[in-house]
């Protein structure tokens, strides 16, 4: 059974990026403005962690999933995800991408690329989160989303420090650095859906620690809200007449890893346009045997693939994409999330 829980940042806080970082090499460190599922994964097992014997034991690290990862407004419960690739801006009016053929002297490897249907000149509306219920407009084609830009979501920050020799209580030579700081504007934090098995929370609302300092932030855990619960009807409405669509949109919800890269393989199904930013780079600290775990390649949340239909249900569509990301993700943590839309 699935449970929300909202987390609210106390402080600035620190993600790392994915370059390593070595003291008296590097004066400035690599780093993110929101953080990879793994680390709110990491921030609630931590948690457990700490009243549980049980969950020490490697055996027992998928007991708790991460269904989906939003970004919450605390004051109005407004749920955002990454806005899709294919949207574009002019400054004024939003326009949602139609597809048109490549163009045969490209590089580009698929029939078709997405295009704003105007004479103005537009931009990817890039870092911002559309509102949860917006997907069923965007879905229609209708501009009028409602949706959030980074600057409105949170403030960057900056420190600068440097390392101590203990020995000496004096500073280290060439030990200065500095972290980029992401600080959360007044009403906004995350919203997490997850599934625990075996154990539970032993309040419903307290502290926990998040990101790459532990720094304190706010957990309580609320019902699913009007927004998600809408967003959810309209799906099973587009369950009803899926069979009907002659093609379908795979949106990537958090970052991604496919066997073949960039691209998703869905035997029987033909893949005709790809919209997505340049991959990630994801790797990670293993806590339990002290070491940094291998680097992998990620499509980043907002990834919209476009794919001709079959007869298949929904259901039959979605369990194969599902067999395809659960190969190289590990989904218990939140990454490979994704829904299926009309295209």
């Amino acid at each position: 059974m699935s449970r929300f829980i909202t987390i609210k940042p106390m402080d600035t806080l620190f993600f790392r990026g994915a370059k390593p970082f070595y003291k008296g090499e590097d004066s400035w460190s690599d780093s993110q403005f929101l953080p990879f599922p793994s680390v709110i994964w990491g921030s609630l097992y931590a948690h457990l962690y700490s009243y549980y014997d049980e969950a020490k034991e490697e055996k027992n690290f998928k007991n708790l999933k991460i269904k989906n990862i939003y970004l919450y407004n605390f004051k109005d419960k407004s749920t955002f995800v990454a806005m899709p690739n294919d949207v574009f801006s002019d400054g004024k009016n939003l326009y949602i991408g139609e597809y048109d053929n490549a163009p045969t002297n490209s590089s580009y490897p698929l029939k078709y690329i997405s295009y704003a249907n105007t004479n103005e000149s537009v931009e990817r509306l890039k870092d911002s989160s559309v509102r949860i219920d917006s997907l069923i407009r965007y879905m229609k084609k209708e501009s009028t989303l409602s949706y959030i830009t980074k600057d409105e979501l949170y403030i960057s920050d900056a420190k600068v420090g440097i390392a101590i020799d203990k020995s000496r209580k004096a500073t280290k030579k060439s030990h200065l650095y500095r972290v980029d700081l992401t600080q959360f504007c007044k009403d906004y934090g995350f919203l997490v859906e997850y599934a625990l098995d075996g154990f539970e929370f032993q309040s419903e609302s307290g502290y926990l620690k998040l990101g790459g300092e532990s720094k304190v932030a706010q957990f309580e855990h609320v019902k699913k809200n009007e927004y998600i619960e809408f967003y959810e009807k309209e799906i099973d409405k587009l369950k009803a007449k899926f069979k009907e669509e002659k093609y379908f949109k795979l949106y990537i919800k958090t970052p991604t890893a496919f066997k073949e890269g960039w691209r998703p393989i869905l035997d029987g199904f033909e893949l005709l346009c790809a919209n997505l930013d340049e991959t990630l780079s994801i790797g990670g600290f293993d806590m339990k045997n002290s070491t940094q775990r291998e680097m992998k390649r990620y499509v980043p949340s907002g990834a919209v693939y476009v794919f001709t239909k079959q007869q298949e249900s929904f259901e039959e569509i979605e369990q194969l994409i599902i067999d395809e990301i659960a190969q190289h993700n590990e989904r218990h943590k939140g990454f490979g999330l994704f829904e299926i839309l009309e295209a």
